[in-house]
This record gives C-alpha cells, structure tokens and sequence, in this order.
C-alpha cells in the first residue's frame, strides 16, 4: 500500500521545541490524528529547523540558522515528493524585523515554486504563531503583537490568492499566554496541541485528501 507522505516546512516550534519529545510537539500530535483516519500508511517527515528564516533577505539573515528556507525548498521538500505540505513561517521574521513585503514575496516565491514541481501537492498555510517575549534576545527583539498581525494579513492575502486553505492558529490560540512557553517564544506543549488541533481541522474541512479514506 502506498505511503502518504507529509512534510512539515517550518522552524523551530514546526520542529518540536520545548516538547519533551515528538510525541508531544504538534506535528506528532497531527499525524497521530491523522492516521485515525487514514487507511493508508502515514509517512510524517519534521523539515522544522531552529531559529530559520524565509531567505537570505531576512533583515539580520546573518545571525539565523542556515540555509533559509528558500536556499533549502528544493532538497528538503521538492526532491521528497511529499503528497502534502504544511508551510509554516513568518515568526522569525517578523523577530529580526523584516519588512513584511520582503517575507511576503518570499513566501510566494516558495509557493510557486511547490506548485511548479509538485503540482498534485496539498499546501497548508500557518500563519504566525502567538509570543509573548518580544523584548527577548536580540537581535531577535524588533516583532512586536502589531508587526505579528501585518505579518498574518500578508499569509492570509497569499492564502486567497493562491487559493490554499489557511490554518489560523493565532486564532486558535487567542492571545492566551498560558499556552506559551517560559522561554516567550516558543508553545508549550498545550499549544502544541492546540496548532495541532487548527492545522487538523484546517485539513478535514478544507481539503477532500481524509474524506474518501474515512472509516466507517
């Protein structure tokens, strides 16, 4: 039986920080939902880097973990050919402070490229998650709740435009800070759960891939 492969394209919180193991980081908490109701095997690949960026134009690029996310599309995503992908960036940037036109344009840059050389493939948009340390670690201290909502309306216009189901997690989480992390950045692992949950529902109500597989 074919595998259905998954791949999560994000930085650190995508790749599971201050879980205490996969488990309970949000993209293992989405693919053991997932896997509920997939009759086929579930291949869930963690593409999440820590302290990422969209690309090299990120204001303080210099000081981010690399390659960017643009530098590293093509062999951590495309050479895999994943049947979907959920795209989730903006928090770093928005931390060193990119103007939100240059995270835009390389987010679409990203996109375009996904439905270039996989044009079967499911996008998922995430857009930024809820913080509370903005002051915190500098470089990384120039975001701020403002920046964060220009940020999401940047997501949520490409999401419309390119016609891809968005999964609103800043939503999902409200602005609570008891879903956040001492460090301020990062979701504890109860806001794990809940962008798990969002990014679930984002796939069962906005795309038809779990519909004809769903057990009866």
């Amino acid at each position: 039986m074919e595998t259905y492969k998954i791949i999560g394209f994000g930085d650190s919180i995508t790749l599971g920080a201050k879980a205490r193991n996969y488990e309970y980081s949000w993209l293992g908490v989405l693919a053991k939902q997932i896997q509920l109701f997939l009759k086929q095997p579930l291949e869930m690949i963690n593409a999440g880097v820590g302290d990422n960026t969209i690309s090299t134009r990120t204001t303080n690029y210099q000081e981010s973990t690399k390659p960017s996310a643009l530098d590293r599309v093509e062999k951590d995503i495309i050479h895999k050919r994943p049947d979907m992908v959920l795209v989730s960036w903006g928090l770093n940037d928005m931390r060193f402070g990119t103007p939100v036109e240059i995270f835009k344009q390389d987010l679409e840059e990203i996109i375009l490229q996904l439905n270039s050389h996989l044009p079967n493939v499911i996008l998922i948009l995430i857009n930024v998650y809820h913080m509370t340390g903005f002051n915190r670690y500098p470089p990384r201290d120039q975001g701020s709740l403002l920046f964060t909502e220009h940020y999401n309306q940047a997501i949520k216009e490409l999401a419309s435009e390119h016609n891809i189901p968005l999964a609103n997690v800043w939503k999902s989480m409200n602005c609570k800070d008891h879903l956040i992390h001492e460090d301020g950045v990062h979701a504890n692992e109860l806001g794990h759960q809940i962008i798990a949950n969002t990014v679930f529902n984002t796939i069962a109500t906005e795309t038809d891939f779990l519909q004809p597989n769903v057990m009866t």
